[in-house]
């Protein structure tokens, strides 16, 4: 757990760039509840920007943190990738994190 931790303040501070867990060479071997854990913690600090999800986490914590556990991910999309279209049905919600989304004529919305 520790060395997760370690090396992710490490990376942090050497670049000041987007890491994500599956990049960290000691996640393989977290336990399932730690590694749970820092899932949690990780999704929290950006559900947090969002007005509903600090109220759900201020009137009660451990729904935010069952969100953050089963339902939060990150994706990573590049520029001109097809975030969501229009007659297709969601598959989930999106907050983004970094970059800008466009709409085009044909109804979609792509990142760059």
């Amino acid at each position: 757990g520790q060395q997760a931790r370690e090396q992710v303040q490490v990376r942090l501070n050497r670049k000041k760039q987007t890491i994500f867990m599956h990049d960290l060479s000691a996640t393989p071997m977290l336990s399932r509840a730690l590694f749970s854990q820092l899932h949690e913690e990780t999704s929290r600090v950006h559900l947090l920007s969002h007005p509903l999800f600090r109220n759900v986490w201020q009137m009660q914590s451990s729904i935010l943190k069952k969100i953050c556990v089963k339902a939060a991910s990150f994706k990573v999309y590049q520029p001109h990738d097809t975030v969501f279209q229009r007659g297709f049905r969601a598959e989930g919600t999106f907050q983004l994190v970094s970059g800008s989304l466009s709409y085009d004529d044909d109804h979609s919305f792509y990142f760059h």
